[in-house]
């Protein structure tokens, strides 16, 4: 069957299929909640987001860290990391999930990015690149973006997108065969779905990370707020993908009201994260 008739056949039920893979995938959502905005933090996010790119501007134009970047790197990993070490070990407590993260300067990568991966043991790695480090203005900002991406690891994020394309591939392609599609139909339907089950919760899962990267920071005794002015200030070239900081994320002023409500939703629980219902 041809690209196009394959099109003309199955494009009444594109919808369909995608809503119905969403569905299938939600199973594996956020550990913890993700506040709903309210009008007063997206006006109060908006008012930063404003001041930031009329007055703010990016920390270098070498692209490379000097002394002072790195010893602020040196500092807050000092502090941060153990505590989101703790944090982790508290919150995956009997899942089999190792809590000892390393923190490395991707030596590289060329771009300014931070992002979460594993060695081949299965051991969390926090990469930042040398351009990135530049970039920071203040411990505050690096405090946060590093609770951001040890947040991937608690909140196994890794582990759920692989899930959720895998099931998105399987549903699609089941889905695409019961419509009546041919063998070519249903890999076609296996792809479709592999997207759609990789995206269902990508940007969901940044909102969580910004959630924990909240709670780190306070604990780590940095300002949350003050960090997440990052998302606010003129953009440096970006890499996208994969869990990074840049990667499929939502809009800066949506992820700036989310910590926003996160530090008074955590006030208001007694300084603990909410887990999701």
């Amino acid at each position: 069957m041809s690209d196009a008739s394959s099109t003309r056949r199955f494009g009444p039920c594109t919808r369909f299929i995608a809503g119905g893979l969403a569905l299938l995938v939600a199973a594996c959502g956020t550990t913890y909640a993700v506040p709903r905005v309210s009008s007063q933090s997206t006006e109060v996010a908006n008012a930063i987001f404003a001041e930031e790119q009329r007055t703010g501007s990016t920390s270098s134009t070498s692209q490379q860290p000097d002394a002072a970047d790195m010893a602020r790197f040196t500092r807050v990993v000092a502090r941060v990391e153990p505590v989101a070490e703790s944090v982790c070990r508290r919150e995956t407590a009997g899942s089999g999930r190792t809590c000892d993260i390393r923190v490395i300067i991707d030596q590289d990568m060329s771009q300014p990015n931070a992002y979460q991966t594993y060695d081949s043991s299965g051991r969390p790695i926090v990469a930042f690149s040398r351009p990135m480090l530049a970039e920071v203005r203040n411990d505050d900002e690096l405090a946060f973006i590093l609770g951001h991406e040890m947040g991937h690891h608690i909140g196994a994020h890794t582990d759920k997108l692989q899930s959720q394309a895998i099931t998105g591939a399987l549903v699609g392609g089941i889905l695409v065969a019961t419509l009546g599609g041919d063998a070519n139909d249903a890999v076609l339907g296996a792809y479709a779905g592999t997207a759609v089950g990789s995206m269902a919760y990508s940007q969901t899962y940044e909102l969580e990370s910004d959630v924990v990267a909240t709670y780190i920071t306070e604990q780590a005794g940095y300002n949350p707020v003050t960090g997440a002015r990052f998302f606010a200030r003129p953009k440096p070239q970006q890499t996208s993908g994969g869990l990074s900081f840049w990667g499929s994320h939502p809009p800066d002023r949506k992820r700036l009201a989310t910590v926003l409500e996160t530090v008074d939703q955590l006030s208001a629980n007694s300084g603990e994260l909410i887990l999701a219902r």
